[in-house]
């Protein structure tokens, strides 16, 4: 009985007039597509729209976040890429961590490193992200004795250990020349 009474009580309403956000050129921006400013404000001056209300006179922020990014480009970056054809011609490494629970041993990274030809790989488990130059010379010394070849190419995603004065001098000193994947590009970095 009670259902049946409120349901015959309930008085359409209307919410096309209620709003958290004050009605300015950045709301009508938003909902228009992210039209531009000019074009927004001659539409509102020769009354183009039904309803189009304005009551702040607040000045748009010039900044739009999804206007930035949608004007951005992609560099044109292919998905595949050919292989080396020589052993340690190119070394891919990348530095992956921290693991949320350190292991008993107390590592908390590991750092894979593959040889872009014959996918030998290896990696290093670090108790710091300060470790992968160390990291990096134990596994030269190592692949370099396996495989009979000097490592030619590194390829790193250009993070914070990699860019380092003492690791950039440590491969010009060996001969070693460096690439960097372009950000958000992770096929890249194997």
């Amino acid at each position: 009985m009670w259902a049946t009474w409120m349901v015959n009580t309930i008085v359409p309403q209307s919410a096309n007039l209620s709003s958290t956000c004050p009605l300015d050129l950045t709301l009508w921006h938003a909902h228009c597509s992210h039209l531009n400013f000019d074009a927004l404000k001659s539409m509102h001056s020769k009354h183009l729209v039904t309803g189009m209300e304005i009551r702040s006179k607040t000045p748009p922020d010039p900044i739009c976040e999804p206007c930035i990014l949608g004007k951005q480009r992609r560099h044109n970056i292919p998905q595949t890429a050919t292989r080396r054809t020589s052993l340690l011609g190119l070394v891919h490494t990348d530095l992956k961590g921290p693991l949320p629970v350190q292991t008993p041993e107390g590592y908390r990274y590991w750092q894979p490193f593959i040889d872009d030809k014959s996918r030998f790989r290896a990696i290093a488990f670090l108790k710091r992200k300060s470790d992968a130059l160390p990291s990096f010379k134990q596994y030269k010394a190592y692949a370099e004795n396996k495989l009979g070849r000097k490592i030619q190419v590194s390829r790193d995603d250009k993070g914070g250990e990699f860019i380092g004065k003492e690791f950039m001098e440590f491969c010009a000193n060996e001969g070693i020349l460096r690439q960097h994947t372009e950000p958000d590009e992770p096929h890249q970095n194997y």
